[in-house]
């Protein structure tokens, strides 16, 4: 692991404009195969497209959801309030309002593209669970978790990645550790059957190599980031002991290191 010294770096300012200019947001994507970053482009898939849809501000203070019908806004805001206390514990409370649009079809972007956070607009956006029936490598280890659940998977990734950008210090903000903290959550929300069933696909003896757990591989190998991410992630040295180490600077990810 790369440590930057044993210090606490400042949080960046809590208000967009601030974040943009001094956190430089970037848009941080999923993506299920080789060349994936060309496939979800950031900033190409507005609000505007679901602008007679329903939207629902969730009964937790922050949220709101747009989505194709009420019942199934609904049922997003009550998963991410039942995700929320997992993101909590590993040291990311909310502190920022999140917009969350859920879509069978993304415009503009890949159909390998699942969902993507936009940073600038604090807004995620996430096939719905049919659209994603249809964007998933059936080939993958991924097509074998319940739909359903690969949904909410995913909404929990992206969710990881909004509370990862408004918790973290200045220098922490890169692609490498926003993965990996995505990833990690979206694997500890998988069932314990899923998660071995990604694993045992990519297993991987201890100790892991922090070369491996890169925002290149992630791009280029999804399915075996995650395998490698849960597997660093579960060791008891690390789990949310690393993430904290990750929000504030004492150690990073990002490759190549500052």
């Amino acid at each position: 692991m790369r440590a930057t010294g044993n210090y606490r770096c400042p949080i960046a300012p809590q208000t967009t404009g601030e974040q943009i200019a001094v956190m430089k947001c970037k848009t941080h994507q999923i993506h299920l195969v080789v060349l994936a970053l060309l496939m979800c482009l950031p900033g190409v898939y507005s609000s505007k497209v679901l602008a007679d849809a329903p939207m629902v501000a969730c009964d937790l203070e922050n949220f709101t959801v747009e989505a194709e019908t009420t019942a199934e806004a609904q049922a997003v805001c009550k998963l991410v309030s039942d995700a929320l206390p997992q993101l909590q514990d590993c040291h990311m409370p909310v502190k920022l309002p999140v917009k969350i649009i859920v879509s069978d079809e993304m415009r503009g972007v890949g159909p390998r593209c699942l969902g993507y956070y936009h940073c600038e607009s604090s807004e995620i956006y996430v096939r719905s669970a049919e659209g994603m029936a249809q964007s998933i490598d059936p080939e993958g280890a991924y097509s074998q978790i319940e739909t359903d659940v690969f949904f909410e998977s995913i909404v929990v990734h992206e969710l990881a990645h909004a509370l990862f950008q408004q918790n973290a210090c200045v220098s922490a903000v890169c692609g490498d550790n926003h993965e990996y903290v995505a990833h990690a959550m979206q694997m500890a929300w998988l069932p314990e059957d899923a998660r071995a069933q990604i694993v045992q696909e990519y297993p991987q003896e201890s100790p892991i190599d922090p070369m491996l757990l890169n925002g290149f591989i992630a791009a280029m190998a999804p399915e075996r980031y995650a395998a490698l991410v849960w597997q660093h992630f579960s060791l008891p040295e690390n789990g949310c002991n690393f993430v904290q180490l990750l929000l504030i600077g004492e150690t990073t990810l990002q490759f190549p290191p500052n």
